[in-house]
């Protein structure tokens, strides 16, 4: 199905009133779903949070090199 596609499914299966999407391969500080869910409590114009993961880059491993 792919990524992409099996997050918009899941988005439109759900019964939630708000969607958290998070990446396995990104670090997020401790109190980062709460900021998040925090923001939609300041008011009903509020649809969208987001933010934005540094990108941090590594070191080539071996098997890249390959």
């Amino acid at each position: 199905m792919g990524y992409y596609k099996a997050k918009m499914l899941g988005a439109q299966l759900v019964t939630g009133d708000v969607i958290v999407y998070c990446d396995s391969d990104c670090t997020y500080e401790s109190n980062w779903l709460r900021t998040i869910l925090a923001t939609f409590s300041q008011g009903d114009n509020v649809q969208i949070v987001a933010g934005k993961q540094p990108r941090v880059e590594l070191a080539p491993t071996k098997q890249q090199w390959r």
